[in-house]
């Protein structure tokens, strides 16, 4: 008899519960556990924009891209990047200066390890560099960012005087 009017007392408290939080966009449930021989009711809370599940953002490690690199050569940009489901993707967003934004798409490599390599346009400007991603529940992270300095090791080309 007690474990129904005790019952009683929690579907009121759900009905009231429900009547002002539905007003501001919730979504109350009730959720049964089992407790040995008997159960206990346990209110839940749905709010709007909240997520169940993996809310954990990707998690940025120890970043192997060199801080120094040459015209004309490759440069090998390397992340490890880690979740507590799996990560999605890694992308890195790369400008020399204050030209344009490339973004590309980085390959995994060995285990956590994910990495993307250019070529080193043939400029003094100062490479700069962010890593982002994101995990299979569309959690995203990012880096701040990072300068490389470039460093002209090319000879001179002489063309053909058109005199």
């Amino acid at each position: 008899m007690k474990s129904r009017k005790r019952l009683a007392i929690f579907a009121v408290w759900l009905f009231v519960a429900a009547a002002f939080l539905g007003a501001f966009g919730a979504q109350p449930s009730a959720v049964v556990m089992s407790a040995g021989e008997g159960t206990i009711p346990s209110p839940a809370l749905d709010l709007p924009g909240i997520m169940a599940g993996d809310v954990n953002k990707t998690v940025f490690g120890a970043d192997y891209t060199p801080s120094t690199a040459t015209t004309g050569e490759q440069l090998n940009f390397s992340v490890n990047v880690t979740d507590d489901v799996a990560v999605y993707g890694v992308w890195v967003e790369y400008w020399y200066g204050t030209g344009s934004h490339t973004n590309s798409t980085m390959t995994q490599g060995t285990g956590d390890i994910w990495y993307h390599i250019i070529t080193v346009a043939d400029t003094l400007d100062t490479l700069h560099y962010i890593f982002h991603a994101n995990d299979t529940s569309d959690n995203w992270n990012e880096t701040s960012m990072k300068n490389i300095t470039i460093t002209d090791n090319d000879r001179p080309v002489f063309g053909t005087d058109g005199t």
